[in-house]
This record gives C-alpha cells, sequence and structure tokens, in this order.
C-alpha cells in the first residue's frame, strides 16, 4: 500500500478518510501541538516517513510488508507550510497536499521555490486567516510541473478541522457559507483524487 502522513491537531479526519481509501496512514503530533513554526512540522513529517519504513521491515509491526515505498504527506495551516517544507527538502515525498497553509514568511516562500513533486494546494473562499491570496502566491512560486490550486467556494479555515474542533472554532475565523461536512467532502473528493492518481497512477475521477 501506499503512505501517507497526516499531522495530528484535531486533524483525524483527513487520515479516516485516506485509511478508507486502502492508504497506510500515520496521523501525529509535534511536541507542541499548537505550534505556527512550519519546521516543526516538517520534522514531524519526515520523522513520519521514517517511521513508516521502520514498520514496514518490522516483522513485529501491523504494517509490515504493506508499504510500497510511494509516500505522501498532507498538513493544515502551520501543518500545511511544513508541508512545503517537507516536500521541498525530503527525496522520500512523492506527492504533498498543502490545505490552507500559514506562516507565509520568507523561509516556507523560499521553500516553496524548491518544491518539484506533484503538490495540491486547498484554501476556502472565507478564510479569515489565511487568505487564497496568499495561497495563490505560494502556489506561482512553485516550480512543480504538477501543481493545483482549489479554492473551495464557501469554506472558511477552521472548517478543515474535525468537525467537534471546526465548530467551537468558527469564533475565530470569517463565517463559513457551506457546513463543515460539505468543506470535508469536496476537500477530500480532491486530496485523495490527488493522492491516487500521483501514488497510484490511477485516473482522475469525473
Amino acid at each position: 500500500m501506499d503512505s501517507l502522513a497526516t499531522p495530528h491537531i484535531f486533524f483525524d479526519w483527513t487520515g479516516q478518510e485516506l485509511a478508507a481509501h486502502g492508504y497506510v496512514a500515520l496521523v501525529f503530533a509535534t511536541p507542541n501541538p499548537a505550534s505556527d513554526d512550519e519546521k516543526q512540522w516538517a520534522y514531524g513529517f519526515n520523522g513520519g516517513i521514517s517511521t513508516l519504513k521502520q514498520e514496514n521491515q518490522s516483522h513485529s509491526s501491523p504494517i509490515y510488508g504493506l508499504v510500497s515505498g510511494q509516500f505522501g504527506i498532507i498538513g493544515f495551516s502551520s501543518g500545511g507550510a511544513g508541508v512545503i517544507e517537507a516536500a521541498a527538502s525530503n527525496p522520500d515525498v512523492n506527492a504533498a497536499v498543502a490545505l490552507a497553509p500559514g506562516d507565509h514568511e520568507e523561509p516556507v516562500e523560499q521553500a516553496a521555490q524548491q518544491v518539484t513533486v506533484p503538490i495540491q494546494l486547498q484554501v476556502g473562499s472565507e478564510d479569515g486567516l489565511v487568505s487564497p491570496e496568499s495561497v495563490r502566491k505560494l502556489y506561482d512560486l512553485i516550480p512543480s510541473t504538477s501543481k493545483e490550486f482549489l479554492e473551495i467556494p464557501g469554506a472558511n479555515h477552521v472548517g478543515f478541522l474535525d468537525e467537534g474542533m471546526a465548530k467551537l472554532g468558527q469564533m475565530v475565523d470569517k463565517p463559513n457559507k457551506i457546513d463543515i461536512s460539505t468543506q470535508h467532502q469536496t476537500s477530500s473528493q480532491h486530496f485523495t483524487d490527488w493522492f491516487n492518481h500521483f501514488l497510484k497512477g490511477q485516473a482522475v475521477s469525473q
């Protein structure tokens, strides 16, 4: 099976969605799950891939022999910025998805200019914390010949979180114009298609 690493900060739904599509999904937490340090998240992705490799070779592991060697990473907000950092520097990353990648400081913009693997960037049109314009700027900096920018109409920032946490977080964001389950459904359709195409060689669904 192909494998993905995804950060855990009230963000389990992405791992569950990908596992349902046949992926070995590793969900991790950083030492400070609320950290806005994108390098900490990048270390998590890199460590996650190393862990998957080790578990794949361990006879006592429940995923022994199940990992194909194709690795994808997906992250949200600061974790999305960490995706860009890891995708720029880790040769084991074969495909990446950044959901509303935050912290658009110079290091992230510099990393974006080094990303050559297939990468998809998503953002909500109503995101009150990470603007679609800032995500588009990162997209434009990426030299990869396989990249995609997706703006989800009516979606906001916290709507990418697990549903319970997303409901609690609405007070810090612009109001969403679609419900959270619709945001998840739209987002997952696109990121699952992305990974299926670039990790499994499947045609993109219509």
